[in-house]
């Protein structure tokens, strides 16, 4: 079963395993071997990145300075990334822990199609990134050794301008292309799979409230809905809380999304976060037990789903400017090239890096779009539910709880900019096209 999780951990060790970064590890502290091996991919990023800022500070035009950014930007973003991994690398293999745990709570509600989703968005991720690096290195691996024409663009010293060392050069930056791509490529893995994991157990939530809550068929005399009751036609708007002095009367009042869940399950009897929820079934034995299974699982669900956006907030923000910056770039020097008639091949690798681009911004939209659908789902799904007369007022206040919860589903955002959602991505689009205009009114680099 290839679960989100797994498909992590077998990115994580193709990473060590072709950029030395050590990340499958899982121990606190790296052994030795791969405390000296992550030296490597990190001084070579690091030589490069500074290289590349010492060849834009020196460019002698706009044209230098735009073509020294196109892949300087990739490169100080996915340096700033690896060290960012290394320091958060035991926090990411605690959350694949929990979505094990989740997984195992959630099997019940398991289906064939599940990660369907995940599978394909990481087969896309390492198709775009090793397709983008072959063209962009074919595109400049047949340059004149006499006018070395670089993968990247840095700054290098007289020594090293000497033809002889042209292949020496090239060499080393192919290996910091791999390590570009390798870890960019891992990173969408991450994100990918955090992101639909909170989708999966969402949607398996959903599953279970409209499969055991007598969320079908017409509203009986036996049954109520506990909208009716928020909005007044069944009830007064307000809910019941047993406490030390007896049932009280209180407001229910939308909660704030930082809040965590731990109070929804102050009304019912705590339990094990990791019991799995019961087969899906036409209403539920024990309507109770059910609840207070779907309370622990959902408690579960969005502190998972804070702790990955935390995590990924940062690197979300950086992918995002990193991607504009090279979009505008990439695309403005791929017109540029034709314009000015220069290399096809040159036009190509530029293009192929802009598509590249463009792709992830989509499928990282889109995955962080369907995150936020199927929280939307759940809560109509808790909005339908029917429940039993019977029900007991500490199982109603927790009832209104959820669906109070669930009113703001849980999100990935960058830094708390925007939200990750294909909303955002048409502002972002329009803000490229628009400067993207602009610099070919004014023909910036070209005279």
């Amino acid at each position: 079963m290839w679960s989100h999780a797994r498909l992590v951990r077998l990115a994580l060790v193709l990473s060590s395993a072709l950029t030395l970064s050590g990340l499958h590890q899982q121990r606190t502290r790296l052994p030795v071997g791969w405390r000296v091996a992550r030296l490597l991919p990190l001084t070579l990023l690091a030589a490069n990145s500074a290289a590349n800022l010492a060849y834009i500070a020196g460019a002698d035009s706009a044209w230098q300075v735009l073509d020294g950014l196109s892949v300087g930007i990739s490169v100080n973003f996915i340096l700033l990334l690896l060290v960012y991994l290394h320091c958060r690398r035991r926090q990411l293999h605690e959350l694949l822990g929990g979505i094990d745990r989740l997984e195992a709570a959630t099997a019940a509600g398991r289906r064939p199609r599940d990660y369907r989703a995940v599978r394909t968005l990481v087969a896309l991720a390492f198709t775009t990134s090793v397709s983008a690096m072959v063209l962009w290195i074919g595109a400049f691996g047949g340059a004149d050794t006499n006018r070395p024409k670089l993968v990247v663009k840095v700054w290098m010293p007289e020594t090293l301008r000497d033809p002889s060392f042209y292949w020496v050069v090239f060499a080393t930056q192919i290996v910091c292309t791999i390590v570009i791509t390798v870890t960019l490529a891992v990173f969408n893995v991450i994100l990918y799979a955090l992101m639909g994991a909170v989708e999966l157990f969402q949607e398996r939530l959903s599953r279970f409230c409209q499969e055991n809550f007598c969320t079908t068929g017409q509203p009986n005399a036996n049954t109520f809905s506990i909208t009716n009751e928020l909005d007044g036609t069944a009830s007064s708007p307000s809910a019941t809380r047993p406490s030390r002095h007896g049932v009280q009367k209180i407001n229910v009042m939308p909660l704030s999304a930082e809040s965590n869940a731990d109070d929804v399950t102050d009304s019912l009897e705590a339990g094990s976060a990791e019991q799995p929820l019961p087969a899906p079934g036409p209403l539920c034995a024990d309507t109770e037990r059910c609840l207070r299974l779907l309370t622990e699982v959902f408690r579960s669900v969005r502190q998972l789903a804070t702790e990955a956006a935390e995590l990924c907030s940062v690197p979300i923000f950086w992918v995002h400017a990193s991607y504009t910056g090279a979009l505008l770039i990439g695309s403005y020097i791929t017109i540029a090239h034709s314009l000015a008639a220069h290399s096809g091949r040159e036009a190509l690798g530029f293009a192929s890096y802009t598509a590249v681009n463009m792709l992830q911004l989509l499928l990282v939209s889109w995955a962080g779009s369907r995150a936020t659908e199927r929280g939307w789902r759940l809560h109509r799904a808790l909005a339908e539910a029917r429940w039993p007369p019977a029900l007991s007022p500490a199982a109603r206040f927790c009832v209104q709880q959820l669906l109070e919860q669930t009113r703001r589903p849980a999100t990935f955002d960058g830094c708390g900019v925007f939200i990750v959602q294909k909303a955002n991505l048409l502002s972002l689009l329009g803000f490229v096209l628009t400067y993207f205009i602009i610099m070919l009114q004014m023909r910036v680099a070209l005279g």
